[in-house]
């Protein structure tokens, strides 16, 4: 038989789910632990010291933080926010997938032209794809 969350609706066939006694996955409680017992302005501000710690020790000319980035939505809105709002200036740094796209080149493309400089790492292909069908099948 198949349960289901009673929050959210996921079932108790996708893996690493767990639910509580109420029947509610263990998804919905991180994420209700996440709006009531973090304090978020607290964390905004040792953020900003350790953003402003950063800028005050580095050069305008040098990098001061490492983003892996593989030119998708969320390495992206990372790498955007860093920049933009935060200041810093990111190397991104993006491990060539086994099979790349169109998309995921044209968007890393689109990226670096917004001022950004980027490491493709293109490591030896039969090294690669060993190690992702050893990873595959752990």
């Amino acid at each position: 038989m198949i349960d289901f969350c009673t929050k959210c609706v996921t079932p108790n066939s996708r893996p690493r789910i767990v639910f509580n006694k109420d029947n509610i996955c263990n998804a919905c409680i991180n994420n209700e632990n996440k709006k009531t017992k973090i304090d978020w302005s607290i964390r905004e501000k040792e953020f900003d010291k350790i953003i402003k710690k950063i800028n005050d020790e580095t050069k305008n000319d040098t990098y001061n933080c490492l983003v892996p980035w593989s030119g998708g939505k969320d390495s992206t809105f990372i790498a955007l926010k860093l920049k933009y709002k935060f200041g810093l200036r990111p190397l991104l740094a993006t491990f060539a997938p086994l099979i790349p796209n169109e998309i995921g080149t044209h968007n890393r493309e689109i990226v670096l032209k917004h001022g950004f400089d980027g490491i493709y790492f293109r490591p030896n292909r039969k090294v690669a794809r060993n190690l992702s069908k050893r990873f595959f099948f752990l």
